[in-house]
């Protein structure tokens, strides 16, 4: 007790005397709430000794009173003196649990009770326009969570900007995954969304209708607009099918028109001279009388047709017996594979980036596949042999100006001949279901989708490429059809194969119905 004497008083900063401690004891017993027991009586303490001048208070740290006498303002109670806090405006003592806002520890700085703070203006919830600092995260020690009300997991805890509130990451309404690098607001100094404004329904779009008024520079209609093409020079307009030649799909990638595109080249025909024909088209023992080879069907003995009903089979081509007109047939078709930038190419390829040969099995055809037959093999493998010796079908590829190239028998082709095998690369219909290119064939169809192939002939190809296609809308279309496409099985492998369907006169045009009857290709604007 001698201490607290030498202590000046909290309230009055006078040295205690009996009669001043007395006063100040009844004060502070009449602010206690009236309690059941007795209030002790205010204890004197005798004066001691004059002491030297206190040492001028530090006001660093919160002040934290262990004296007996002093209580907190809010309980009345001087228990627990470690967590008594005195102010240091007004030097009233109060515990930490006592607080309306609960202080978890005695903070190391200066404290204010809630009537000394200066009382703080409303903060008014706005966005700052530009914050710089970013998201606080407080100790433990002085901030605790409003929503759970611990200060654990500091690392964890966020500090509103706006009205520095603290609040665990886990704890917010939408958990936050961690601290944000930049400012923070709590949900209720968060500025209300304004719900999303509707454009009116007059004003036009102007991505859409800046193309409503393009028409096709050619026939000046802005009909079949799916298949009207835009120039990305001028951005003038043209159908798929009045464009010169004729283009089977809208390209996926950029179009120009003649005017704004590179100059056409004009068509080099590849030179007729039997050595460089007989190098890109690796023919071997190149047949110089052109008499065509043996067909071993003629050794077999007819004489059970006359019990038998007598089946179609397929024919083997009649080759051309002049040599000259040989090279002229080889030459147009190397023309124009050179111009379509493909390679010749006789027979199915299996490339490494591509579906696989062990992928072409004729018994994953949903529905089944017919099997050739052993007569028609060989007049397959007769027909391959004669290729190889040079010995090609009499056909001629000539450029049309409005098709492109078309292909035209050069002699007479009688009915089911075997005209050539739809050759390419072998890929997954899947991979090329978008694709622009406008000469591929079915090879396969299975149950499960992703095994189906087709045939491409954009970088390999043979004759096949340049049969034209009809229209599959028109009577007419189907009329000019003389070339059909069968899919057989070979060797448990599936093959494509163009036979005659009616006999072709010399100069006929060869049409092939390319969509059979899955109707999955565009032909309704096709010229025939």
């Amino acid at each position: 007790m001698a201490d607290v004497m030498r202590r000046p008083c909290l309230v009055c900063r006078q040295d205690p005397t009996p009669l001043r401690f007395a006063s100040m004891a009844e004060v502070m017993r009449r602010s206690r709430p009236v309690d059941d027991a007795p209030a002790p009586a205010p204890r004197l303490v005798a004066p001691a000794a004059p002491a030297a001048a206190p040492a001028p208070r530090v006001d660093d740290e919160a002040t934290v009173c262990d004296d007996d006498d002093v209580v907190c303002g809010t309980c009345g109670s001087g228990d627990y003196g470690e967590e008594l806090l005195i102010c240091d405006g007004c030097d009233i003592g109060c515990h930490t649990y006592c607080l309306r806002t609960i202080v978890a520890k005695v903070p190391n700085g200066p404290w204010f009770c809630p009537d000394c703070v200066v009382p703080v203006e409303p903060l008014e919830k706005k966005w700052p326009e530009a914050p710089t600092r970013e998201a606080i995260v407080y100790d433990d020690d002085v901030v605790i969570c409003g929503t759970c009300g611990s200060g654990h997991n500091s690392e964890k805890m966020l500090i509103c900007d706006g009205c520095s509130g603290g609040c665990h990451t886990y704890c917010l309404h939408t958990i936050v995954a961690k601290v944000p690098n930049g400012p923070w607001f709590c949900p209720d100094c968060t500025p209300p969304v304004e719900p999303l404004e509707t454009l009116p329904e007059n004003i036009p779009n102007e991505a859409t209708d800046l193309y409503d008024d393009v028409v096709c520079d050619t026939c000046g209609s802005s009909d079949h607009g799916d298949e009207l093409l835009l120039c990305d020079g001028c951005d003038r307009g043209r159908h798929t099918f009045c464009a010169r030649p004729i283009v089977a799909k809208v390209p996926n990638g950029p179009w120009f028109c003649p005017d704004c595109g590179p100059p056409i080249k004009p068509l080099e025909s590849f030179p007729v001279e039997q050595s460089k024909i007989n190098d890109f088209f690796r023919i071997q023992n190149y047949d110089q009388d052109g008499e065509p080879a043996k067909d071993v069907r003629n050794q077999r003995k007819r004489t059970l047709l006359l019990t038998k009903k007598k089946r179609r089979r397929i024919l083997p081509y009649v080759p051309s017996k002049d040599i000259t007109t040989r090279l002229r047939q080889m030459a147009s078709l190397a023309t124009a594979l050179t111009s379509s930038k493909a390679e010749f190419s006789n027979e199915l390829t299996y490339m490494p980036n591509m579906a696989p040969r062990s992928s072409n099995q004729a018994r994953l055809e949903e529905g089944g596949i017919q099997v050739l037959n052993k007569k028609d093999k060989e007049t397959i493998e007769l027909c391959r042999t004669m290729q190889e010796r040079g010995q090609c079908p009499p056909l001629l590829v000539v450029f049309d100006s409005r098709e492109g190239f078309t292909l035209q028998a050069d002699a007479h082709i009688k009915d089911m001949t075997f005209i050539a095998e739809f050759a390419g690369d072998v890929d997954y219909l899947e991979i090329r279901e978008h694709d622009d290119s406008n000469c591929m064939m079915t090879l396969l169809l299975t149950a499960d989708p992703s095994q189906s192939l087709v045939i491409c002939q954009d970088k390999r190809a043979n004759i096949s490429r340049f049969i034209s296609g009809i229209n599959n809308h028109t009577p007419e279309g189907r009329k000019r059809q003389n070339v059909k496409c069968v899919r057989y099985d070979i060797d448990g492998e599936s093959h494509v194969l163009l036979v005659t369907c009616r006999d072709i006169a010399s100069g006929e045009k060869l049409y092939c119905d390319y969509n059979g009857k899955e109707d999955a290709y565009p032909t309704h604007h096709f010229t025939t």
